[in-house]
This record gives C-alpha cells, sequence and structure tokens, in this order.
C-alpha cells in the first residue's frame, strides 16, 4: 500500500508549518514552484463543460495552471453527472480528482487562510522603518 500522499508546500506555508519546523523548508527548498492562475477553460471543453470550469474558477481562487488537468477531467465529470449519464464509477473518480485539488470543504478545512486583519510582515517592517526614518534627526 503506498504511503500517505505529500501535504503540498502552499497548504503548510499556510498552515504555519515551516514557523513551527523551519528544517521542513529547507527539506522542500528545490520543490517545483507554480506560477499563474487557473485560466480559461481549453477550446475542446463542451459549453456545458466549460461552463461548469468557470464556476471551479469562480469558486476555488487557490487553484493555479498546474491543476488544469485534473479541473478538465472534473468539468467532464460533473457534466456527466448533471446530465444523467454517469456511471456508478465516476463518482469515485470524481470525488478523488476534487479531493486532490482542495475542493471538498472537508480538505479545504485543512488550510488555515490568513485573515485580512493580518499583517505581512515585511509590510509592518517596512512601516516601523519608514517611521524610524521620519523621527527629527539631531
Amino acid at each position: 500500500m503506498p504511503g500517505r500522499p505529500r501535504t503540498p508546500t502552499a497548504v503548510l506555508q499556510l498552515n504555519g508549518a515551516f514557523n513551527k519546523n523551519p528544517a521542513r523548508g529547507r527539506a522542500r527548498a528545490n520543490e517545483p514552484q507554480v506560477s499563474g492562475e487557473l485560466g480559461n477553460a481549453p477550446s475542446f471543453l463542451s459549453k456545458d463543460e466549460k461552463a461548469v470550469w468557470r464556476q471551479i474558477r469562480r469558486t476555488c481562487t487557490w487553484l493555479s495552471s498546474a491543476d488544469q488537468l485534473p479541473v478538465e477531467a472534473i468539468c467532464k465529470l460533473v457534466w456527466r453527472i448533471r446530465s444523467g449519464a454517469a456511471k456508478s464509477s465516476d463518482f469515485g473518480v470524481l470525488n478523488s480528482l476534487m479531493a486532490s485539488v482542495g475542493i471538498p470543504a472537508a480538505h479545504r478545512s485543512k488550510v488555515q487562510m490568513p485573515t485580512k486583519e493580518e499583517k505581512d510582515p515585511f509590510a509592518a517592517f517596512m512601516e516601523d522603518l519608514t517611521a524610524d526614518n521620519d523621527a527629527e534627526v539631531i
């Protein structure tokens, strides 16, 4: 039986795992970095599948360009289920794919997003630095 899948670095960062255990960050120093949003639906998806893509893109803002392939499959499966053409195995595959990109609430609950009130540590540092420079020089 395969081991437990690794927790994505972005999830670890949001949960503060690197603050609790700095060595963990060094172990992932060479991990590939993904940039870019999920983007628009591929042209080969049907009109109805594209509607599912837009719904996912609008509600799942954490998805990136690296998630495009599983989202394509999710769109096809969701539309198949909605149209009544799904097989019983489609539900299990859909559940697995959705879990892999963090769509179910149970998976999202494991991620701690910073609140809007929390200040970026660098921004706070820069404000302090600016405040010190505004002090009168004798």
